[in-house]
């Protein structure tokens, strides 16, 4: 879910939601592997006719997401220091007051994240794209209401019953939003009958669930290492310079590139759910054909948003800060986003394709061997500017298009060379 809350509070404490945010969303990203697993399965079952088997792939997720999700929520809400120490902040830095805070707030939102992503994948195993699409609109708006309320408050003479709190409204904001979007997809997913309210707490037995942690472990290793990929660039950021100016530029340019993200985002959900249903049916050669297709409008999706963010950078970034210093700071790093926004198009519809594929071992693999390739480059003299981590990012996403385009032609199940051996 995208949230405009870096927008509306003050400069001093952008670094301070920027380090809460990351930490709940490292988190986050630890715990919600299986969502990228239900899509295809349930998109593979529902193809072949398997009913029962796409309702159990749904209720063994919502399972999983409740109790990983407790876990999450513990580590978050009862020790957030500990949280952000390990993650994003030193123990003495002085956003930890703000952040600490913040991420007591933001970490309630972790079950109800968890039970979004899962029924977005649901209905995206569905191929029904149109109802999540409804959901994180209302979602989004309710946030974007929300957010600059809870934050300043209200003027005139209501502003003595309504105060703003601040950055903790940031996270009151998101929080209430992701909440309401969990309890949509709940009522959704009962109403579509794909899981009940007895389902839900029902433990899986180990034969079910065992083909799951399997996949769910591999998928979980890549996730890890995207987590690295997440928290170097930030912890290198924070350390540049002491007056918050890199930092809070990077913050901005996060902003502005996760943006464009949701747009490749959605290819990827949607070749890993289109390839597996289109395979149940068709065979090798149906997916194919879409995974083709897939890798095509990735391609004009990812240069669509490149462009349109290097044609609204200089309309838009003056207004993400007043600071002279951090307006200059921002400008190479947003420039060099643009190019990774151009990558990410065909990159992202691929790793769709390897996950409707169930290739999550080689992802896991590309994505772990990436990450090193660009710890590499941060820990040149690369790490030591905005632009040069920019440049690491950007080098990282190279390597896994890569990879990714190796897989599909040469190595994988879809492969030309494979097609081959099997004539």
């Amino acid at each position: 879910m995208l949230t405009l809350t870096l927008t509306f509070i003050t400069n001093n404490n952008k670094k301070c939601t920027a380090a809460g945010q990351q930490a709940f969303f490292t988190i986050y990203l630890l715990v919600s592997f299986l969502p990228n697993i239900v899509a295809p399965s349930v998109a593979s079952a529902m193809s072949s006719g398997d009913i029962k088997e796409a309702r159990n792939r749904v209720k063994e997720a919502l399972f999983s997401a409740n109790f990983l999700g407790a876990i999450g929520t513990v580590l978050l809400v009862f020790f957030p220091k500990f949280s952000l120490n390990m993650m994003v902040l030193s123990r003495d830095a002085p956003a930890m007051e703000y952040a600490v805070p913040y991420l007591r707030l933001r970490g309630l939102a972790l079950i109800p994240a968890l039970v979004t992503s899962t029924g977005f994948a649901a209905f995206r195993g569905l191929l029904d794209t149109i109802t999540p699409l409804k959901v994180a609109l209302a979602a989004n708006l309710l946030n974007l209401i929300a957010d600059p309320l809870l934050i300043f408050g209200v003027a005139g003479p209501l502003s003595i019953f309504f105060k703003g709190i601040g950055v903790c409204g940031a996270a009151v904001a998101i929080t209430g939003a992701q909440t309401f979007s969990g309890i949509v997809f709940m009522y959704l997913l009962l109403r579509k009958k794909l899981v009940t309210l007895r389902g839900i707490f029902e433990i899986p037995s180990w034969i079910r669930l065992r083909p799951l942690i399997i996949g769910g472990f591999t998928v979980l290793m890549r996730q890890l290492a995207l987590n690295i990929a997440f928290l170097t660039p930030l912890s290198r950021a924070q350390a540049i310079d002491p007056t918050g100016v890199q930092a809070a530029a990077y913050g901005i340019v996060n902003q502005i590139y996760s943006i464009g993200c949701v747009c490749n985002i959605a290819m990827q959900s949607s070749a890993a759910a289109l390839v597996p249903a289109a395979r149940a049916k068709g065979g090798d050669g149906a997916a194919r054909m879409i995974a083709d297709r897939a890798f095509s409008w990735g391609t004009i999706i990812g240069t669509v948003i490149s462009t349109l963010q290097f044609v609204a950078l200089p309309f838009i970034l003056p207004h993400f800060s007043t600071l002279p210093e951090v307006r200059e700071a921002v400008k190479i790093p947003a420039l060099i986003s643009c190019l990774v926004q151009l990558v990410n198009g065909p990159l992202f519809a691929g790793e769709g394709v390897m996950l409707g594929m169930g290739c999550f071992r080689d992802l896991m693999l590309s994505t772990a061997i990436g990450v090193s390739v660009m710890y590499a480059c941060l820990s040149s003299p690369l790490g030591k500017s905005l632009n040069g981590i920019m440049t690491s990012l950007l080098v990282f996403n190279v390597y896994r298009a890569f990879a990714m385009l190796l897989h599909y032609f040469k190595i994988g199940p879809l492969s030309l060379d494979r097609k081959k051996v099997n004539v």
